[in-house]
């Protein structure tokens, strides 16, 4: 059963604690349900609670919306705790990546957290949302409603793979399903599209927002699908060996032979805080080298990009889910790998080499072999290279899987002039045709 929509009637009380003027309005939605929203001095709402009798699985459910950044800080203990008992990635769906990422990026948006417990206050799950204000194409404003941890600009980006709810295993449906409910009997100003992505294919979130969101009667449309990839590890190098192609153990065997040659040929990855901060920089170095080589400017070229991992990249490697690899010879360190680690799988996030290196040399694919094999050597079980499929991944035969970014719309004037705007933008980029390039010969 989902909110109903009635006027709001509301009573104001104020009481003082610790010098702390709070205002708590007690209102309410149509019986049965009642709310609570606590305001502070400045008026900043502190939390918003839903009371419903009607609850995920028989028990009573209550839904608090939080909207403030002491509130999100507040619930670290008990995120951890749920993130533990849910099928969420580990990493970018902890409360240290997304609190670091609002607190990077949230200046010119609002915090929607919405959470449900059950009657003994067990927090069965988390929707980590946020609200902001956009127009498609410059022209249709939208109030949008998004996945904390996307919607950055182009040049400041993130990436975080494989976003969704944080939900107690057994109540994925449910609890997407009691979601939708709240979100759509708000109020029409307070957002007109969700945004839901990027989810792993094989979410339930995806599955019910397509059907509850027809059902509801909202326009439903998939807008992304990126294909990632991971290799399934071997219990032994030379099992992986095997199963790459002869093509690929030749080139391995190739590209440690010209090293060799070289001089004194050495693998290393970090463990803990204090190593992960010494290779740092070194990390930086080596991917800024790589991409402005090429006349880019790399990723660390963003303030913001910058900030976001210099604060959370040592945490997480205080908690061992942080390491950087390192390629180095006769101790020169010419390759580095930022990896993130949870469970039994590796994750592969951004890398970096001298770029002006003999190129047959080959450091960069020769790390990734060493890396593997470091990870096959510590029982790992998948070494994940997250989004993409390029031919350097492809070679160690990974399995391939989708992620997926789903759109819903409150339908109303907005949709049928997106609609239109969108058929004159792809209208006139086929009367272009396609891009020419110029080339000019070698002299």
């Amino acid at each position: 059963m989902g909110l109903q929509s009635h006027p709001l009637q509301t009573t104001r009380h104020e009481l003082r604690h610790n010098r702390l003027m709070v205002r708590v309005y007690l209102y309410e939605l149509g019986a049965p349900w009642m709310g609570v929203r606590v305001r502070g001095e400045a008026g900043t709402i502190m939390a918003t609670t839903l009371l419903h009798p009607d609850g995920l699985q028989g028990s009573a459910r209550r839904a608090v919306l939080l909207e403030g950044e002491q509130q999100l800080a507040a619930l670290e203990s008990e995120w951890t705790g749920l993130l533990a008992d849910s099928q969420a990635h580990p990493v970018t769906l902890s409360h240290l990546w997304l609190s670091t990422w609002w607190h990077v990026f949230g200046a010119d948006r609002q915090l929607r957290v919405l959470l449900i417990r059950d009657d003994l206050d067990r927090l069965l799950g988390i929707a980590p949302l946020l609200r902001r204000a956009t127009a498609y194409k410059g022209i249709v404003p939208y109030v949008r409603l998004e996945l904390l941890g996307t919607g950055e600009a182009e040049e400041d980006e993130i990436d975080s793979d494989c976003l969704d709810f944080v939900v107690r295993r057994g109540f994925e449906a449910n609890f997407c399903q009691h979601v939708l409910e709240f979100l759509q009997e708000r109020d029409r100003a307070d957002w007109q599209e969700l945004i839901l992505g990027p989810l792993p294919a094989e979410s339930p979130t995806l599955a019910v927002a397509h059907d509850w969101g027809r059902r509801a009667g909202w326009d439903v449309e998939e807008i992304a699908r990126r294909p990632g990839s991971c290799v399934h590890l071997p219990r032994t190098w030379g099992e992986m060996l095997a199963q790459v192609s002869v093509k690929m153990r030749a080139n391995i065997r190739r590209d440690r032979r010209r090293l060799e040659r070289v001089g004194k040929v050495s693998f290393a990855w970090t463990r803990g805080r204090e190593d992960f901060e010494r290779a740092w920089p070194v990390l930086v170095r080596l991917h800024q080298r790589r991409w402005q080589h090429q006349g880019r400017p790399g990723c660390f070229a963003s303030r913001k990009f910058t900030a976001f991992h210099e604060s959370v990249g040592p945490r997480l490697a205080e908690k061992g889910q942080a390491r950087i690899a390192t390629l180095s010879v006769d101790g020169q360190v010419l390759a580095a790998r930022y990896l993130f680690v949870a469970g039994r799988t590796v994750y592969a996030y951004q890398s970096g080499w001298e770029p002006t290196l003999d190129r047959r040399l080959a450091v960069g694919r020769a790390l990734l072999g060493f890396a593997i094999e470091a990870a096959i050597a510590e029982q790992f079980e998948c070494y994940d290279f997250l989004k993409g499929i390029g031919a350097h991944k492809l070679a160690w035969a990974p399995r391939i899987y989708d992620q997926v970014t789903v759109r819903l719309a409150r339908r109303g004037w907005r949709e049928p002039l997106r609609a239109g705007l969108a058929w004159a933008s792809d209208r006139a980029r086929a009367l272009r045709g396609p891009r020419r390039i110029k080339f000019t010969p070698p002299s």
